[in-house]
C-alpha cells in the first residue's frame, strides 16, 4: 500500500511540475489577455477549466489502463495468491 501511495505521489508531483512549467511559459499570453481587458476571474476560470479537462482526461486514461491491466493480471501472476479471484477494481 505504501508503494502505491508513493507511486501516486510521484505521479501527482510530475503533473504539478508540468502545470507549473506550462504556466511559466504562458506568462506572456496571460499578460496579453489582461492588457486586452480580460478580468483576473476570467483568466482563473480558464486556467481552472484547462486543469479540470486535464484531470478528467487523466482519470479516464487511468481507468482504462486499470481495466486492461486487471484483465491481464490473472494470466501473469501465480494462481496461489490468496483471494486473487475475489479481488476487484472499485
Amino acid at each position: 500500500m505504501a508503494a502505491g501511495v508513493l507511486f501516486m505521489l510521484i505521479g501527482c508531483s510530475n503533473v504539478a511540475n508540468q502545470l507549473l512549467s506550462r504556466s511559466a511559459a504562458r506568462r506572456r499570453e496571460i499578460g496579453v489577455r489582461l492588457a486586452l481587458g480580460a478580468s483576473r476571474a476570467r483568466i482563473v476560470r480558464q486556467l481552472m477549466g484547462e486543469s479540470a479537462v486535464l484531470a478528467l482526461a487523466s482519470g479516464v486514461c487511468a481507468w482504462i489502463l486499470t481495466a486492461a491491466a486487471w484483465k491481464l493480471l490473472p494470466s501473469i501472476v501465480p494462481q496461489n495468491i490468496p483471494r486473487l479471484i475475489t479481488a476487484s477494481v472499485d
